[in-house]
């Protein structure tokens, strides 16, 4: 499990737009501004290792090595 926070940090640090949107939304849109993709992001504390390497991959990024498992 990764915590979100690092996930939001280390997105910022890649130049990654993150939209929270309405407080009630399940999940944040991040969209990165070079290639245009944008991926779900949800609000829970911890998230999987499996969808934060799925949402690099569907952002265009590559895998997260310092994210760890």
């Amino acid at each position: 499990m990764v915590k979100r926070r690092d996930i939001i940090k280390d997105l910022l640090n890649k130049g990654m737009i993150i939209d929270e949107g309405k407080r009630n939304n399940r999940h944040a849109r991040v969209t990165n501004p070079w290639n245009g993709l944008k991926a779900p992001l949800a609000r829970h504390r911890e998230i999987s290792y499996y969808t934060v390497k799925a949402l690099y991959k569907e952002l265009g990024l590559e895998e997260p090595a310092n994210l760890k498992r």
